[in-house]
């Protein structure tokens, strides 16, 4: 029975992992080509270039602790935690692509992430 449920375990983290590998070329790539559309240079004013690095490299952090906690056999679906880890990359990733293709505006989007999932 045990060996099902590790099984079971790992067949979901390896659709985790791959479902992050996928959305972060998705929206990176979606990000960094509307940018070069939209300034028609490599060089983007620093509105652009730094709430986006930051963003990412927060995203990229939790992604990276996301697999080390998947190959070290631990459940990326539980509750917690790691749900909120999740939360917060798939925000980047509306956010990302949101800016890209729609407003800047939707950086505020950010503000929201503490209040929703705010409980007291």
């Amino acid at each position: 029975m045990a060996k099902g449920a590790q099984k079971r375990i790992a067949s979901t983290n390896a659709r985790a992992i791959q479902t992050l590998a996928l959305g972060f070329a998705i929206t990176n790539t979606l990000y960094v080509i509307a940018q070069l559309v939209r300034y028609r240079s490599v060089r983007w004013p620093a509105a652009v270039l730094v709430p986006y690095l930051l963003t990412e490299a927060i995203a990229v952090g939790l992604a990276w602790q996301l697999v080390g906690m998947a190959r070290s056999g631990a459940d990326l679906a539980q509750a917690g935690l790691t749900a909120y880890m999740f939360d917060i990359v798939y925000i980047t990733w509306f956010v990302h692509g949101s800016t890209a293709l729609v407003s800047r505006y939707f950086w505020w989007t950010y503000l929201v992430v503490r209040g929703a999932t705010h409980t007291d």
